[in-house]
């Protein structure tokens, strides 16, 4: 009886363990043909605005070196945490993609328990920026940082700033504003840049943390005073970046990327990491990033870690200095 019992119990290890090998060979031949379906890329964004376009226009390159299409979903709310939530739950095999904005790796882990993008999310790596501007009025009595400063130690507490809400990176820059200079601004969050351009131009707030995409229907009528950035970009050629006026530590550079559930095999990522690089060296792409306001900055999360890592580390400690933190 013992012999059969032996015999038994090493036929099941050996069948365990030809099903191993199986599963294991199988997952090799699927990482080797990825992809052999259609992909799917969640956009945080309702569709038709600059965030929606550029993924289609990147879709459209990838398809031709994937060789396979390349679907666009739209999951917007939530500050982009619905689409970081779905995407972080699907199965990590290749076809399930999100592209994320830098708020929800550098910010939310700061200011959500129930949620973490940062852990739950695998970023492959970064594709475009948009400068982010200090802008006012065109009118404004403030011709430089310099006058924003002094009016709000003269008016502590008063002088306001308007941003796309709580804990979005015009926030973070505008509080980061604040910190430097050593004076207290007033945060007046919004919904979307059409309402604080509207208060801005109507004199309710004093000045708004933009881009330059969403000051491009009112030319004319509003003036960059800065940029929240120590890197001078080709966007904002003559407007002085964070260095320029004496402020270096706002460096909060705004950029789009690509990621994955945090489990997708390297291997797939990888060949997303190159196809990603050849569309970036597109020219056609390369054309297109002036239409949307943003110039490519393409890096490979690999070697954008360290920078990713310190963006972090910075909103975290103006976060706790502030008191503005959830965790």
């Amino acid at each position: 009886m013992r012999i059969f019992t032996r015999v038994g119990t090493a036929i099941a290890a050996a069948a365990l363990a030809l099903f191993w090998l199986a599963a294991v060979a199988s997952a090799a031949e699927d990482q080797a043909s990825w992809p052999s379906r259609p992909i799917t890329i969640y956009v945080p964004y309702t569709p038709g605005g600059i965030a929606s376009n550029f993924v289609r226009l990147q879709a459209d390159l990838l398809e031709p070196i994937l060789g396979q299409p390349v679907l666009i979903e739209n999951l917007p709310g939530g500050g982009g945490l619905i689409a970081a939530e779905k995407v972080a739950r699907a199965d990590p095999d290749g076809y399930t993609w999100m592209s994320m904005q830098s708020g929800l790796v550098t910010i939310t882990p700061f200011v959500n328990k129930g949620f973490n993008p940062a852990e739950e999310l695998k970023l492959v790596a970064t594709s475009r920026t948009q400068p982010m501007l200090i802008v006012v009025r065109q009118d404004s009595p403030y011709k430089s940082i310099a006058d924003i400063v002094a009016d709000a130690k003269a008016r502590p507490g008063e002088v306001s700033f308007g941003s796309l809400g709580l804990y979005s990176l015009h926030h973070i820059i505008g509080e980061s504003l604040g910190d430097a200079a050593g004076v207290k601004l007033l945060h007046v969050p919004y919904t979307g840049s059409a309402q604080y351009m509207v208060d801005l131009l109507a004199g309710r707030v004093d000045f708004v943390i933009s881009t330059a995409a969403s000051m491009a229907g009112y030319a004319g009528q509003l003036r960059a005073l800065g940029s929240a950035q120590n890197a001078k970009s080709t966007l904002a050629a003559d407007i002085p970046t964070s260095v320029d006026y004496d402020m270096p530590q706002i460096d909060y550079p705004s950029w789009v990327g690509v990621s994955a559930p945090k489990n997708t095999p390297q291997a797939i990522t990888d060949k997303m990491d190159a196809a990603l690089a050849k569309v970036d060296a597109d020219p056609k792409f390369r054309e297109q990033m002036v239409k949307f306001e943003s110039e490519p900055f393409y890096h490979s999360a690999k070697e954008f870690e360290p920078q990713l890592k310190e963006h972090a580390r910075k909103v975290g400690a103006l976060l706790s200095k502030l008191n503005l933190g959830l965790n």
